[in-house]
């Protein structure tokens, strides 16, 4: 279970450069993990508003969540992070953050922003969701 965990989650718009989230891979993922007890600390730079009108800060069920206002606020600490936008700021995350602000540097990238050999050399776990 994701209980008591700390979670960044990087994105919540279905696409870059919108505040759309019709269909937002982050809405279903974001309700799961807060049923089971995770401590979001979302990041996006344009949906948030929107987001905060389903999910408001605070406690949900038997978790929480809480915005920020960059990518790094939300890794710090993170025992994993959900990655469901491909901004430019979040694309520009070096391997090497991840694994020096991550209490554990666990990725799951639903964008495929990385290289897969890049983030295992920095020591980063790393898992690209749909990737051959």
């Amino acid at each position: 279970t994701f209980e008591n965990l700390n979670v960044a989650v990087l994105g919540l718009a279905f696409k870059a450069g919108t505040d759309d989230l019709r269909e937002a891979p982050s809405l279903d993922n974001v309700h799961l993990l807060l049923e089971s007890g995770a401590n979001i600390y979302a990041y996006d730079p344009v949906a948030t508003e929107n987001f905060k009108i389903k999910y408001p800060a605070g406690k949900f069920d038997r978790g929480s969540i809480q915005y920020v206002g960059s990518p790094n606020v939300a890794l710090d600490g993170a025992d994993i992070c959900f990655i469901f936008t491909e901004w430019e700021n979040i694309k520009d995350i070096s391997p090497e953050l991840f694994k020096q602000k991550m209490q554990i540097p666990l990725v799951y990238d639903g964008r495929n922003l990385y290289d897969l050999k890049q983030m295992q050399d920095a020591g980063v776990e790393y898992y690209c969701i749909g990737r051959k």
